[in-house]
């Protein structure tokens, strides 16, 4: 579906949506708090509408599926995005994800005279697909992940869906646990250890 993005863009892209912090105590709080939102059925998004998180659930999934392992929305990415917009990301840089997802909609609307939530998989992927093409193009262009908008440097919707949601789920209770080799109590400190055939990377 998407383009290889190398580390430095990713990392790029994640910094613009933090307004350059790393690691905040309301960025710990989240993620300490996601797992136990998972389980609320009753769960309210804190910064997005109902139609725009399930929209992010969607596309996270897709993103990160469900396989052998567990998949984004299982292991609540969506829950983590709507918290980190909401508490990590400066109010100038809040309106990429919800402007993304309008030109999402518009998009399935277009193609497919149907909303997002309402297509197949199939036509998710396609419309996915045509929006992370234009990421690229744009990337290609401008040599950065990211669009200009009023002079200021904004990142694209769809690879920062992308690197919120690895973000979210490598740092969540399952995929740190069940799609990452863990080690809940490490013993002695070995700085390079290798890794044996087929085996998943370990979790940090």
């Amino acid at each position: 579906m998407s383009k290889t993005i190398d580390r430095r863009g990713a990392l790029k892209t994640v910094t613009l949506m933090m307004g350059g912090t790393v690691m905040t105590p309301a960025l710990v709080s989240i993620l300490q708090s996601c797992q136990q939102a998972r389980d609320q059925l009753d769960w309210v998004p804190v910064f997005f509408d109902e139609n725009q998180a399930r929209m992010i659930m969607e596309v996270s999934e897709h993103i990160i599926p469900k396989t052998d392992t567990p998949g984004a929305k299982e292991a609540g990415v969506h829950i983590f995005i709507d918290a980190f917009v909401k508490h990590c990301v400066p109010a100038k840089l809040q309106n990429v994800i919800p402007d993304g997802l309008a030109n999402l909609e518009n998009k399935s609307q277009s193609r497919f005279r149907k909303s997002f939530l309402d297509l197949s998989k199939e036509e998710q992927i396609a419309t996915l697909t045509e929006i992370a093409e234009e990421d690229y193009s744009q990337e290609k262009e401008s040599g950065t992940p990211a669009y200009l908008e009023g002079g200021q440097e904004v990142p694209a919707f769809f690879k920062t869906m992308k690197q919120l949601t690895l973000m979210g789920y490598f740092n969540s209770e399952k995929g740190a646990t069940e799609a990452l080799a863990f080690v809940d109590i490490p013993g002695e400190y070995e700085p390079c250890i290798p890794l044996e055939e087929g085996q998943k990377a370990w979790a940090l």
